[in-house]
């Protein structure tokens, strides 16, 4: 089956190679950026279609686009993506320009365009939709046509029906759009016409007032929330500032204008009267609206206080906000890349990795601009930055402007549809990663936040900056439009390089002293920059930044109270970090939890202590070996009386303690600080320390050290026709029952598209089971295996109901000594062996993988009008898609969708194979195929019908807390029929 069509459907498949233990490759798949052909200003929400201004002379631009050709994207040998390759853009088309009021290019009708954003038009549910060459619908899902229809909002110095009365800056107007293309999702895809639909209006809250001004607008996904670069005085480009429309597309019906910081208070979930939008709360609609804003260190902003910061772009969820918050050396905030909102625990981030390569600023000043010598000279010498492998980030790489958003994984928009090939994008190993385009620097990069997803860190350090808002001077540009003192402006915002931030959402800030630097500081970068005119600015780790330490230096933490007692409960911890060394190491220190734990390395050794009897024991100590100047990863499992040490990814000891009990310690120190070097260079430098509290898994803790090993799509080995026969003999026979009286076939029943139509499975004597049966097709396309995950192989899964008490009761042993009286010579025809455990297995596997789904209405390609609405639901408000995804209609992941337990007898999902508290109530994915035919549903079979269904997701689930992953989706009748038809369709 090929969804090639359905839109948004994907398979979350990270770039991988096969893993093999002797040749892993730390840090191979570093947060990196890689150059592109074009600076994308923004992409549509499917990341298929790019708009961005391009340069007609003077202050006049306009507005391109072109279809990225994704399938054309490919590799080199270091699995690098070569965004470079022109094929994979397709020819420019025109959408509008500054070409005169009277022009026919100038549908606007607007002069001195610059930036915009787009979202799809609300008046289309599906969008884009089947069409033909000139945009008219079609009902006919294998059309080479698909039409988006555009909610434009962008900046533009004038209208032809609106002249402003002062000077400004730019100001903020609203029009419609339509883009055809052909054969999106193919390696030949291209824009075939772009054009604007209506003549700009000016935004604004009321017949007579003035329209919004400011710089850089980027919209939420319905159109309704609008962000742009501006100013509570209507003006100036300082803050980033909002305003919602609760009736789409009115130009005059904006709320006025407010800080970002005021939303939680004027509009979401601290208002006094929250707005509902469709039946669902602003801050449902909206999550960045759910709490207040906090800095680095988790203090709370103000109402007032204000968010500096420009260029914004809000996630396709709604949830988080990125945007450049700190001045570069010509004043403008083009550097300081950051991200705020749910996923950051709604504190300000300072991104680690290659979108922040440099400070941009070792002047010291704000003012310095790039028409000046020493500004033209500091812009040549940003624009030779290299990487680590000596390749060119790309002219104009140190500035953060605006972004093109291509990927948000998970999400309701998630991109990149169609097949269950490994996919080139995302490269980027982790959870909640985000692709993005920036101009002007011309470079793809993907940012990755994993923490939100995983609650376990009890610290996460990537080491790099935090950045510092000075609260005295947002107050004082908040309340004066115009400041003259570019200082002023420039000090809102700055790099603290004496803390390295905590996110693990515990807010426990690294303070560094006695020679703990950034590489700015210890390269001296502004010092080397004034005498010698040499620049030095750069971020230097295995993943973004990193921090030098020079003998006796060091990071000490405050540990919240919370990371203990959190430990305490698991009573089990990893340790995870980074290290390269540059001089010989002799017992240095690298970790101590006071009264706890102290690690220390020599060059060829690693040792663990806990402290006991008041007293340091060791309790483990390997020897190792280090290569000087190269990254290597070194990561701890600790638990009460078992500990394991791995190196770059590999496991080398794991080995019983003594019993180790975490002590009632506060502070944690990091660096050499015990050092005997009388050396005034750094000894090492460390990045990405992390504290876990459990034990990581051998995968985590190769994703931890940057290595290829993601999860692909399976590769089952060659089957032949003999096994399938004996496997579909063995799925049909009873005789691997205990009494012999039932079989596989009991409870997957083939003419009832292998279901029993039960909520939960019967075994033998009667027995009840704890879970539904599930559907045995597509079995090829799945990569785990029970509801939570238990085995990740076919015919491991398949003898497990065999030795069940609740289902067939029968040992392997005894079903093996049946299988040779009756099934000799059928094992022999299909393996050449005697009947054994293993091809018992494979035999079962073999058949199961030959149950392919038959043919529906969706493989056909022509659906009703209803099913075409239903669709367009699917991938949009019901957010279906962001974890019904792929071919099969799954993302293979384990989710808590907030399902109250059924019966006293809970069953804990997940958290039963991982033994992990955040992974309670979590349940695999499963797939759509059929669903109108299989039921009922869920993991107990609570439900009968896919109209109980849709009503709970529509609620938000049964428990509404911080585990559970939906949120209310404000369906109406007529909205939720649709999509039922539409499910009726796979």
């Amino acid at each position: 089956m090929r969804l090639s069509t359905v839109l948004g459907i994907v398979m979350i498949t990270i770039f991988s190679y096969p893993l093999f233990a002797n040749n892993l490759v730390v840090g191979s798949k570093s947060n990196r950026s890689f150059p592109s052909l074009h600076g994308g200003f923004i992409a549509t929400w499917d990341g298929r279609v790019v708009i961005f201004p391009s340069h007609i002379k003077d202050s006049l631009y306009k507005w391109d686009t072109y279809a990225l050709r994704y399938e054309s994207i490919k590799t080199n040998h270091l699995g690098e993506p070569d965004l470079m390759d022109q094929k994979i853009f397709s020819p420019l088309v025109t959408l509008d320009g500054d070409f005169g009021f009277d022009s026919l290019k100038n549908k606007l009708n607007a002069q001195n365009r610059m930036h915009l954003a787009i979202a799809p038009d609300p008046a289309f549910t599906l969008n884009p939709y089947p069409s033909d060459s000139k945009g008219k619908q079609t009902n006919d899902l294998a059309s080479p046509f698909k039409t988006y229809r555009l909610f434009i909002i962008g900046t533009v110095g004038s209208l032809k029906n609106y002249v402003p009365q002062r000077s400004i800056p730019a100001m903020l107007a609203q029009s419609t759009a339509e883009i055809i293309v052909k054969n999106i999702g193919t390696d030949s895809a291209e824009v075939v016409s772009a054009k604007i639909l209506a003549e700009g209006l000016p935004v604004r809250n009321g017949q007579n007032t003035e329209p919004f001004f400011g710089f850089e607008p980027t919209l939420s996904n319905d159109g309704r929330l609008v962000l742009w670069g501006g100013h509570p005085i209507n003006g100036g480009i300082h803050f980033i500032m909002y305003s919602f429309n609760p009736t789409p597309k009115n130009n005059l019906t904006w709320s006025k204008p407010r800080h970002l910081t005021e939303m939680y208070w004027a509009h979401g979930a601290g208002a006094l009267t929250e707005p509902i939008i469709d039946g669902v709360k602003f801050s449902d609609r909206y999550p960045i609206a759910k709490k207040q804003l906090r800095d680095a260190y988790g203090n709370i902003f103000a109402a007032d206080d204000g968010y500096p910061g420009a260029y914004p772009w809000l996630s396709l969820d709604n949830g988080d906000l990125f945007c450049s918050t700190v001045s570069t050396f010509f004043a403008a905030r083009r550097a300081g890349f950051s991200v705020i909102g749910s996923l950051t625990n709604y504190a300000s981030r300072h991104i680690d990795g290659a979108i922040n390569i440099a400070r941009a600023n070792v002047t010291g000043r704000a003012d310095v601009w790039e028409s000046t010598s020493e500004g033209k000279s500091l812009s040549e010498k940003y624009n030779a930055l290299i990487d680590e492998n000596g390749k060119l980030y790309g002219f104009n790489a140190f500035q953060r402007i605006m972004i093109s958003p291509l990927l948000q994984i998970p999400s309701m928009w998630t991109p990149f549809v169609d097949t269950d090939d490994k996919q080139v994008l995302p490269f980027t190993n982790k959870k909640n990663t985000f692709g993005l385009l920036m101009s002007h620097s011309n470079r793809y990069v993907e940012v990755s936040l994993p923490e939100a997803a995983d609650n376990n860190f009890v610290l996460s350090l990537p080491m790099n900056e935090a950045i510092r808002f000075n609260r005295k001077y947002l107050h004082i540009i908040a309340k004066h439009q115009d400041i003259k003192d570019w200082d002023d402006s420039y000090n809102v915002a700055t790099y603290d390089p004496e803390s390295t931030p905590d996110v693990s959402g515990l807010f426990q800030t690294g303070k560094l002293s006695n020679g703990a630097e950034f590489p700015f500081e210890y390269h001296e970068a502004v010092k080397k920059w004034k005498s010698e005119r040499v620049l030095t600015d750069r971020s230097i780790g295995i993943e973004g930044n990193s921090i030098y330490f020079k003998p006796k230096s060091s990071i000490t933490i405050a540990t919240n109270p919370e990371s203990l007692d959190r430990i305490k409960q698991s009573k089990e911890l990893n340790i995870s970090f980074f290290l390269r060394n540059y001089q010989s190491l002799k017992g240095e220190s690298v970790f101590l939890w006071d009264k706890f734990l102290f690690l220390q390395l020599n060059d060829n050794d690693f040792t663990v202590k806990n402290y006991k009897d008041n007293n340091w024991k060791t309790i483990l100590q390997t020897p190792i070996v280090i290569t000087k100047n190269k990254w290597h990863h070194f990561s701890v499992n600790l638990s009460l009386k078992n500990i394991a040490f791995y190196m770059d990814g590999i496991k080398i000891v794991s080995m019983t303690t003594e019993p180790v009990t975490p002590a009632a310690s506060k502070h944690i120190w990091l660096g050499p600080f015990t050092s005997k070097s009388t050396s005034t260079s750094a000894l090492y430098s460390l990045d990405q320390v992390s504290i876990s509290r459990v034990q990581r898994t051998t995968k985590e803790i190769q994703d931890f050290a940057l290595i290829n090993n993601s999860i692909v799509q399976k590769k089952f080995d060659e089957v032949n026709e003999a096994q399938v026969r004996l496997g579909n003999k063995l799925f049909h026979d009873p005789i691997l029952s205990k009494d012999k009286s039932i079989s596989c076939a009991t409870c997957h029943v083939p003419s009832n598209h292998f279901m029993d139509g039960k909520a939960v499975a019967i075994g033998i004597d009667g027995k009840l089971g704890t879970r539904n049966t599930p559907s045995l097709f597509n079995l090829k396309k799945i990569s785990h295996f029970m509801w939570d995950g238990k085995v990740d192989s076919l015919e491991a899964q398949a003898l497990l109901p065999i030795e069940n008490s609740n289902e067939m009761n029968l040992p392997l042993a005894e079903a093996i000594d049946r299988l040779k009286e009756k099934y000799l010579e059928d094992f022999k025809e299909a393996f050449n062996q005697e009947p054994n455990t293993e091809n018992l297995g494979l035999a079962l596997k073999a058949f199961q993988l030959s149950i392919v789904a038959p043919e529906t209405s969706i493989d056909s390609g022509v659906l009703t009008e209803e099913q075409i609405a239903g669709r367009g639901l699917f991938i949009g408000k019901a957010r279906c898609i962001s974890c019904h995804m792929g071919p099969n209609l799954s993302d293979q992941v384990f989710h808590n969708v907030g399902a109250k337990p059924k019966s006293l007898l809970t069953d804990y999902g997940r958290e039963l194979i991982t033994r992990r508290e955040s992974d309670r109530f979590k349940f695999r994915t499963p797939s759509l195929r059929f669903i109108n035919k299989t039921a009922p549903y869920f993991h107990d079979g609570r439900f009968s019908t896919l109209e109980e269904i849709i009503d709970f997701y529509n609620d938000g689930g049964d428990i509404r807390d911080s585990q559970n992953e939906l949120q209310p989706l404000g369906l109406n009748q007529q909205e939720k029929i649709a999509l039922i038809k539409f499910l009726e369709s796979l």
